[in-house]
């Protein structure tokens, strides 16, 4: 059975005059689930908007930005960067960028391998799902961890030993003003807690459809059939071509 899959925009995916349904006039039973792909860009897009690691982000871009030019004005740039890729909330949201990308890039280029089928679709994202929340359960050691390598790598690109507490103010509004005494707490509520804790959430939450079309497809095999409870709402996938009524 063949499917089709796009962005989530109004021209792709609109239910009346969006490309899908333009298709299913004609090919009723070509399914639309939003491009797995892009569900998880957007996820890992939606997740980054965390204060710390959405500026760790942007300094990055800019870094990689400057190897196109080469004159004083880039001289200046470079060197206000270099001060901010020094900074401990810098370091700190790299390494905890960087440990939930590393499970993320394998994870994407799954999603878009031309064989990658629903069902495989929705395995790959099960795994890394659980992977998540299981460092996300073990949340202190985990970011024991991620601390101890920030640490390491300040050390080795600045000669600094110790991770320090950005200055706080009374009232602050564009990043979180944790009143801990703790380095280490504070990054671990700042940047780790909110940053695992929306990534888990949006990709249950953006890949329920996925799960959802397979599980009713999933009713056609007569083995499967036996193995959980069924509704007749499981069905109304089917209601073009099945009397809903004798269910």
């Amino acid at each position: 059975m063949l499917g089709q899959g796009y962005d989530g925009a109004a021209s792709m995916s609109g239910n009346f005059k969006g490309l899908q349904s333009v298709i299913r006039e004609k090919h009723s039973a070509a399914l639309y689930v939003h491009c797995s792909a892009n569900s998880l860009n957007l996820a890992l897009a939606h997740s980054s908007n965390i204060h710390y690691i959405r500026n760790c982000i942007g300094t990055v871009k800019s870094v990689d930005e400057l190897q196109l030019f080469h004159d004083i004005e880039t001289s200046s740039k470079a060197l206000n960067l270099y001060g901010s890729i020094t900074t401990s909330e810098f370091v700190t949201s790299l390494v905890t960028a960087n440990t939930l990308f590393s499970l993320t890039l394998p994870l994407c280029k799954s999603l878009q391998l031309v064989t990658c089928d629903l069902s495989e679709t929705v395995t790959f994202v099960e795994t890394v799902l659980n992977d998540v929340e299981d460092m996300r359960i073990n949340i202190n050691q985990t970011f024991k961890e991620i601390f101890e390598k920030a640490k390491n790598m300040l050390k080795l690109i600045d000669g600094e030993d110790q991770i320090k507490i950005p200055r706080l103010v009374g009232r602050q509004k564009n990043r979180n003003n944790v009143n801990v005494n703790s380095t280490e707490k504070y990054f671990h509520i700042a940047i780790a807690i909110p940053f695992y804790d929306d990534f888990i959430q949006q990709l249950k939450d953006r890949f329920s459809k996925h799960k959802t079309v397979l599980s009713s497809l999933s009713l056609l095999i007569p083995k499967m059939c036996h193995k959980a409870a069924i509704s007749a709402t499981d069905f109304n996938l089917y209601s073009d071509y099945i009397d809903m009524d004798l269910l």
